[in-house]
């Protein structure tokens, strides 16, 4: 299976819940008032990527890269797994 690359894609407001993103290129996309819930995005390199306003709730991710990324207003849950890399709000 390829890489799913959406590099500097405009996915505003997409509904890319319970989506498997797993390792997924999502470098410099807009996913501004994106629905992520309960999608996986372990390993994705979302550096750069605008996340403001998007929903993770449930989500998982581990390993992702958010080096740069803006996640103002950035929605989640108890359930949302943030062992992810390159940002303040990783655990």
């Amino acid at each position: 299976m390829s890489e799913v690359n959406f590099s500097y894609a405009d996915l505003t407001n997409a509904d890319l819940s319970d989506s498997d993103l797993l390792g997924a290129n999502l470098v410099g996309a807009d996913l501004e008032g994106a629905n992520l819930s309960n999608a996986n995005l372990s390993g994705a390199d979302l550096s750069k990527a605008v996340l403001a306003n998007a929903t993770f709730s449930g989500s998982n991710l581990s390993g992702a890269n958010l080096s740069g990324a803006d996640l103002n207003d950035m929605v989640y849950d108890q359930n949302t797994i943030l062992k992810c890399v390159n940002h303040d709000i990783c655990i």
